[in-house]
């Protein structure tokens, strides 16, 4: 899978609680059915690191705002969406600051 691929990631998660709860109320419990979109850092045989917001910095360098690591054994989908790439062109953004604080 290309690095910065779009997905939607169908995964189930751990549930867990700090409470007292009777034991027949915690064997209705299921584990949290999960929906996340990011863009594919690194995939492995072990995990899927993803990211939620891409900047390019100095020699197109990549950042990621909010990171997050999901177990492949966790995973039930992974679903390509279109590459962000071919979404928006660096020539979208302009050179020059567009955000003031007044």
């Amino acid at each position: 899978m290309k690095k910065y691929q779009l997905v939607l990631v169908k995964w189930v998660d751990i549930v867990s609680h700090s409470g007292w709860k009777t034991d027949e109320d915690f064997k209705q419990e299921k584990l949290a059915k999960v929906i996340t979109v990011g863009f594919v850092i690194k995939k492995t045989k072990k995990v899927l690191k993803l990211g939620f917001g891409i900047e390019h910095g100095v020699n197109n360098e990549g950042y990621t705002l909010n990171q997050q690591i999901i177990p492949m054994g966790c995973i039930l989908k992974i679903k390509k969406l279109k590459r962000y790439d071919k979404l928006l062109k660096k020539a979208d953004f302009p050179d020059k600051e567009v955000c003031s604080g007044s």
